[in-house]
């Protein structure tokens, strides 16, 4: 069976640039994919970012929004390295895009993320699930 997947949106949800609270922790930086079972043929994959701009932190969550030409189910979302290794692939450069725009049109620097390397930190996420489910 083949499966055509597309990006269909993009959106950054509760971002703010707000005073720095404490010590400059660098930058935090999660991707997690996400499945709602009432659209089953979409899936999510959603960053949470946080980072130092200036005396300032950005932080907010982007979300990417894939659609399938199949259903796709909360397991394959889980599992798949296409929804866990690909699909953030694809949607990083919009995120990078997304905040350096933002923080272009506020009077700020845009920052250069690094670049990720989203297979390595599936196959971890993988072992740490098996080691867990082994325990």
């Amino acid at each position: 069976m083949t499966i055509s997947i597309s990006l269909d949106s993009t959106r950054f949800e509760n971002f703010a640039l707000v005073d720095m609270q404490g010590e400059n922790s660098g930058m935090n930086f999660s991707v997690e994919s996400k499945f709602n079972p009432e659209m089953s043929n979409q899936f999510q994959i959603a960053f949470e970012i946080s980072m130092p701009i200036e005396a300032k932190e950005f932080r907010g969550t982007f979300i990417a929004n894939f659609v399938a030409s199949e259903t796709v189910n909360a397991e394959w979302v889980e599992t798949s390295g296409f929804a866990n290794v690909n699909s953030p692939a694809i949607a990083y450069p919009f995120l990078r895009a997304s905040i350096a725009t933002i923080l272009l049109n506020a009077g700020y620097e845009p920052p250069l993320l690094p670049a990720v390397n989203f297979q390595a930190a599936f196959n971890r996420r993988r072992q740490e699930i098996q080691a867990q489910s082994s325990q």
